[in-house]
């Protein structure tokens, strides 16, 4: 599993900009809709807002917890037991322009994603 940190942001090229300033670090990853950092062991990501999906909300849901997991059927076997367990499903496995996406809701409230993607930028 690879750890991510999601900002939803209104622009990431602004919000990335303003980052790598910050941290004197580079994005490995960098397009209008999306820009992604590598902190040590963290990835740190900053999505397009009205990118989202599924759509977040304006207020109070600006973030999520990711993980990359190894393949589809990772992802498939994730929701299961998510739904086994309770978890609501906000989005059941799909896929996406970056790859096929499962996410959860849990209290605070808090996204969970998780991912495969079939080439990892980093």
């Amino acid at each position: 599993m690879t750890p991510y940190l999601l900002f939803h942001v209104d622009d990431p090229q602004t919000t990335g900009g303003a980052l790598a300033a910050l941290l004197e670090v580079e994005p490995v990853e960098a397009s209008p809709g999306f820009v992604l950092f590598v902190l040590a062991a963290l990835k740190l990501g900053l999505w397009r807002r009205e990118e989202v999906l599924p759509p977040a909300a304006r207020s109070g849901e600006n973030a999520e917890f990711a993980m990359g997991v190894d393949g589809d059927a990772a992802v498939d076997r994730l929701h299961a037991r998510w739904q086994a367990a309770g978890v609501a499903i906000l989005q059941p496995p799909t896929r996406l322009d970056f790859g096929y996406s499962l996410t959860a809701a849990l209290p605070g409230p808090l996204r969970v994603r998780a991912f495969h993607i079939a080439a990892d930028p980093v």
